[in-house]
């Protein structure tokens, strides 16, 4: 398993990883983590927990794990795993260790394998999870609004019907419980901790954000 670290992919030895996450008050897996910062501002107010940000852009991650390596009186941590691959390929040293799993704001393969309710993707999710540890996919609806990008024109817009009806089946037979689908408040998607939220709910009254909240029913192990 490697993490990044300043600018640097640091190999981690297996037995590393096994004590770090035995040790681990809370594991918390942040999937399509983006710039990291919420996995980073989650870490350091939680010093006992690790966190593991896992996006396959690595120029993204970079300025993240500058900060993570510096001297901890200038912000540096060391219970913040940047991993820089894709969902599929997350590293099998984390199958079934995460506490939550997390997916905030998906794009690209990620949110098509959410939105589309592909099995390799949401058994990917499932399978860093704790038996009945929750999955939570924050999803920005307002991204089907006029004009719509090219990237995502084939996908069917979300709503909770949709999860309901369509997603909640497929979810199931990934191993993925649905157990609620519904749209945030004003006050639930103004304190999303993240820059593109900020970017998407910019002069709209009501942007749309769905919010699906699932345990892992059924975690599969899988080699990579």
């Amino acid at each position: 398993m490697r993490v990044l670290r300043g600018d640097e992919d640091i190999p981690l030895e297996p037995g590393e990883v096994k004590r770090r996450l035995a040790k681990a008050g809370r594991v918390v897996v942040d999937v399509g983590t983006g710039d990291a910062r919420w996995a980073y501002r989650l870490a350091r107010a939680n010093p006992s927990w690790l966190v593991v940000g896992i996006d396959p852009a690595r120029d993204r991650l970079v300025e993240v794990a500058r900060r993570t390596g510096r001297k901890p009186a200038r912000g540096g941590i060391d219970n913040l795993w940047l991993v820089c691959t894709d969902i599929e390929r997350a590293p099998s040293e984390l199958a079934g260790q995460a506490d939550e799993v997390h997916v905030l704001l998906p794009w690209g393969s990620l949110l098509r394998g959410v939105v589309r309710g592909e099995r390799e993707v949401l058994a990917a999710l499932g399978c860093l999870a704790k038996p009945g540890a929750c999955v939570e996919i924050t999803i920005g609806t307002g991204i089907w609004d006029e004009p719509v990008p090219a990237e995502i024109r084939d996908l069917p817009p979300v709503d909770t019907a949709h999860v309901r009806s369509e997603l909640a089946p497929l979810y199931e037979s990934a191993g993925l419980s649905i157990e609620r689908a519904e749209p945030l408040t004003e006050a639930e998607w103004k304190a999303l901790p993240s820059s593109w939220a900020r970017r998407l709910a910019h002069g709209k009254v009501d942007p749309g954000f769905v919010h699906i909240s699932a345990r892992a029913c059924r975690p599969r192990h899988r080699s990579v």
